[in-house]
């Protein structure tokens, strides 16, 4: 079979269209595959600053929970008002929004910012895990300002826990220590909702 100069010229284009669009494809592959190679670097850089960043308040809920003076204050009941200078320093000192002493109900006997009395944590998943020998842990809301909190229980001797330690850091302060990149980084909760990001329009 003879080929005319038209179906050469035909062959010819389809091939070197071939050869184009399969190199092209390659070079996309690749440059996409070292773009979800450095996404995937700055997610766990990310998430291993957040992780060092919390990380102080968890040992500071495990510490200030086995603190005598926490106990006694708890054993005090009305009076625990007396160990909030206490509390201040430690929300001074390791940098927290507030540290707060939960009586078995959840009412606030004591808390760094002077508020105890006027919060009941009754409801909290914190108390509960608290309460049951477990490190609570949850972010949430509260005055239009995103929290993260820690939670352990304080024993007045041997088990179960007579009440619970909480402590809340600023979700934003966090984040002002992030160092500025170009990406784009957000950590989603289970409702697909952002809460921790280096792009505050996300919020």
């Amino acid at each position: 079979m003879r080929y005319t100069p038209k179906t050469w010229l035909f062959l010819f284009v389809l091939i070197g269209g071939l050869v184009t669009h399969q190199a092209y494809y390659l070079m996309l592959k690749s440059e996409l595959d070292a773009l979800a190679r450095t996404g995937e670097s700055r997610v766990d850089q990310a998430s291993e600053r957040l992780t060092s960043q919390l990380d102080r308040f968890q040992v500071l809920s495990n510490v200030l929970a086995r603190d005598p003076r926490i106990a006694s204050a708890l054993r005090a009941g009305e009076d625990a008002t007396a160990i909030e200078p206490f509390l201040r320093n430690q929300v001074l000192a390791y940098g927290a929004a507030r540290v707060e002493l939960l009586d078995r109900s959840g009412t606030v006997v004591a808390s760094s910012d002077g508020l105890e009395g006027r919060i009941s944590r009754a409801h909290s998943p914190l108390l509960s895990a608290a309460l049951n020998g477990r490190l609570g842990l949850e972010h949430g809301l509260e005055a239009n300002k995103r929290f993260f909190r820690f939670s352990r229980g304080v024993a007045l001797g041997l088990p179960p826990a007579n009440g619970a330690l909480m402590i809340s850091t600023e979700i934003a302060a966090l984040e002002f220590d992030w160092t500025i990149t170009p990406e784009v980084v957000a950590f989603f909760d289970q409702a697909e909702v952002v809460y921790v990001t280096n792009r505050p329009e996300l919020l």
